[in-house]
């Protein structure tokens, strides 16, 4: 028998020799694209109360449980495209969270009270984005936010009191990419970029040549 014979036979028998191996599974589409079952969970300041975000009916909302239970309940019951992070106020009262409109990515900044389960808007910006900048202690029915609506390239502070619904402009901002607040509410530090691609720091109340380039 010739070698090409022999090859050929070989050939032939393989697959009555080997098993068939079936294709691996798909992962499952929502495993990847689904809601998680929680996400975000934050402690209150007082340590009474832990919140985070889970589905409710199909879509993320905030839950609210006390510390050492296991039965939290949703406090937000949003239908639209859910709520992904939160931050507590310091008042223990409220829970701050942004939205947009439906995707528009013009985001404003909203407040859920954990007694009564309202929402409000704290924001009412057209167009802009809304971001919080600092919460303190030391104010805790207060929160700094940053806000583009007057310039879309850079956020103004403001001093928003949330029980009222006050805000004062605290900072006109015309060339910071980022301000830092400290817990007195002072902005004490601003970043901007360079032409040269690098970094350039202002520091608030310092000495008159006050910017450092690197």
């Amino acid at each position: 028998m010739s070698f090409i014979v022999k090859v050929l036979i070989g050939i032939i028998m393989v697959p009555f020799f080997c098993k068939a191996v079936s294709p691996p599974s798909l992962i499952p589409r929502e495993v990847i694209f689904g809601n998680p079952s929680k996400v975000d969970p934050q402690i209150s300041p007082d340590g009474k109360w832990v919140s985070f975000c889970a589905p409710w009916k199909g879509v993320m909302n905030i839950w609210l449980q006390k510390v050492g239970e296991d039965n939290a309940v949703p406090i937000t019951f949003d239908q639209g495209r859910g709520i992904q992070a939160t931050q507590w106020a310091y008042d223990n009262q409220h829970i701050l969270y942004v939205q947009d409109n439906d995707g528009d990515e013009n985001w404003n900044l909203y407040k859920v009270d954990i007694e009564t389960k309202k929402s409000a808007e704290v924001t009412h910006a057209k167009k802009a984005k809304t971001k919080v900048m600092k919460l303190s202690p030391h104010f805790p029915e207060e929160v700094i936010i940053g806000l583009n609506d007057r310039d879309p390239s850079y956020h103004d502070l403001y001093r928003v009191n949330l029980k009222t619904g006050k805000n004062e402009k605290m900072l006109e901002n015309n060339e910071f990419l980022e301000i830092f607040v400290d817990g007195n509410f002072q902005p004490r530090l601003g970043v901007k970029e360079t032409p040269e691609g690098g970094n350039q720091y202002k520091i608030y109340g310092a000495v008159p040549d006050n910017t450092i380039k690197c």
